[in-house]
């Protein structure tokens, strides 16, 4: 079993990475001719009506999270007739939400000059059928995308991995060919709804292929496990609002309080950042079945669960610790390689990008074992605080400060509400220690970031010229650097020697390919 678990976890990373990478390509090839052919508002609508969609996807309710923790257990037992009546359960939860997304989207369309300063509204013609397509895509994918979770439950994400390349090759180029054909923002979009659409009929597909008995007639759920379900989409419902007022509202705040332009400008560094976050979580998307998994088998042996939970949150700290260092040294340098000077944002706007990065990056692992142990009604009142502190200092700071304002916002509601009370539950209910422990590792963590990012930057300074070398330069730099102050500040812990195990394992399955 623990073979198969460790396998399926590198096949899952190894192939996420892979599929990683190749969207990263697209994406910046396509948002280097989306800037050439359509103005910098364009990109403004994208991270808008990306922030609008998500506060309709609210309710979806945390329905996904409760129905994979609830198929953890049948799975293991290869309980098919429980598996059949989830997944019944689960398809007809995301109708309705499907229905909703459509109907409500349908219904705000005329109020969406609302969202964006006065001036910005004039430059853009055909807003609301922009908005729309953007609408269907969200909407449709709901009928058909939750097959995906007993693929992902399995642990064969490798799976889904595949059908996203194709929908990203397919997706990209198409784009790309009509967008410099054409110079039409409407075709562009369209493309991106048929793919989305075309992916989750073959996952569709996949899974009724591997799982048959899908389509057979299900049962009722037993009581008890429906009530289970309830309680935590229930939980999951309130966690689902904090993370889309956390994480959902920044584009809308800045596009009303500062300008489309500027949400435009800012989407630049997010797709960065998010690409960047998107290759560290396939680390995390590999190996929360795994932990799932683990956290079954061992029950009620905290010490084993908490042994784990440490090596893996070093893990957590070393790659996100490794990649904002890159992303503070060569962003304003690669920025104007790429777009141009024109697209810059200021170097405390920079900064507090980093930090907003690395304060959601850090959470991870604690959100994998709580999650994974099921524990979403203990924090159900987390979101509301989340909620509340995100737009109770977002607002008011984005209007003195801008964008770094709205920034620093997010990054306190990280820190001071999410952080504490995730780490303060998950040390509580399932290691049984002090939480105290957790805060320690934090700080000290967050004190060596800081102080390397100001050690990184002097050593840098005096590369003076822009190029795609020099950007090249500054990350062999700053990973020597990290990696540098990684061996010297942990070589003598257990957590440095789980971590360097594991890199010595993927460099010898490398090596042995």
């Amino acid at each position: 079993m623990k073979a198969s678990r460790v396998g399926n976890s590198l096949k899952n990373m190894g192939s996420g990475i892979f599929v990683y990478l190749m969207n990263m390509l697209f994406q910046f090839i396509n948002r280097f001719l989306f800037v050439k052919f359509l103005s910098v508002e364009y990109l403004g609508i994208n991270g808008l009506f990306s922030n609008v969609l998500s506060m309709l996807n609210i309710a979806e309710l945390g329905i996904a999270g409760a129905m994979v923790y609830a198929l953890y257990k049948p799975l293991s037992e290869e309980n098919t007739e429980e598996i059949k009546s989830i997944m019944y359960l689960y398809k007809h939860l995301y109708r309705f939400v499907g229905m909703f997304v459509l109907v409500a989207g349908m219904m705000i369309t005329p109020f969406l000059g609302y969202f964006i300063n006065g001036e910005d509204v004039r430059h853009i013609q055909y807003l609301n059928v922009y908005f729309l397509l953007y609408v269907v895509d969200a909407g449709v994918s709901y009928f058909l995308s939750y097959k995906r979770s007993i693929i992902i439950c399995n642990q064969q994400s490798y799976i889904i991995n595949g059908t996203n390349f194709l929908k990203i090759v397919s997706t990209n180029i198409l784009q790309i060919v009509f967008l410099v054909l054409t110079r039409n923002y409407f075709i562009y979009l369209l493309i991106r709804v048929l793919c989305t659409f075309g992916e989750n009929v073959l996952i569709s597909l996949i899974a009724n292929q591997k799982y048959p008995y899908l389509r057979e007639k299900a049962t009722m759920l037993e009581p008890n496990v429906t009530s289970k379900i309830k309680k935590n989409i229930l939980a999951m419902s309130m966690h689902k609002i904090g993370t889309v007022v956390v994480f959902g509202t920044d584009n809308i705040i800045i596009s009303k309080f500062v300008s489309l332009a500027a949400t435009g400008l800012y989407s630049n560094y997010v797709l960065i950042t998010n690409a960047a976050a998107s290759l560290l979580t396939q680390f995390f998307t590999a190996i929360t079945a795994s932990v799932g998994n683990y956290l079954v088998e061992k029950k009620e042996n905290t010490d084993d669960i908490y042994r784990m939970y440490r090596n893996i949150l070093f893990v957590n700290f070393c790659l996100y610790f490794i990649v904002s260092l890159g992303i503070f040294i060569c962003m304003q340098n690669f920025m104007t390689v790429w777009l141009g000077k024109d697209f810059l944002l200021s170097r405390c706007v920079l900064l507090c990008i980093v930090l907003n990065f690395f304060s959601l990056g850090i959470r991870k692992t604690t959100l994998v074992f709580k999650d994974a142990s099921g524990l979403f009604w203990k924090d159900r009142y987390k979101p509301l605080l989340e909620a509340g502190s995100n737009l109770l200092f977002s607002i008011p700071l984005a209007i003195h400060f801008g964008i770094a304002g709205t920034i620093i916002g997010t990054i306190i509601t990280n820190i001071l509400v999410s952080g504490i009370i995730e780490a303060h539950i998950t040390y509580k209910y399932l290691f049984k220690r002090s939480v105290w422990l957790f805060f320690r590792e934090e700080i000290k963590y967050y004190v060596i970031l800081i102080l390397s990012l100001a050690g990184c930057s002097f050593i840098t300074s005096s590369i003076g010229e822009i190029s795609f070398v020099n950007v090249l330069i500054r990350g062999f730099i700053s990973i020597g650097f990290s990696v540098m102050v990684l061996i010297v500040l942990f070589f003598r812990t257990e957590e440095y020697r789980y971590a360097k195990s594991i890199v010595l394992g993927l460099i010898r399955k490398a090596y042995r390919r």
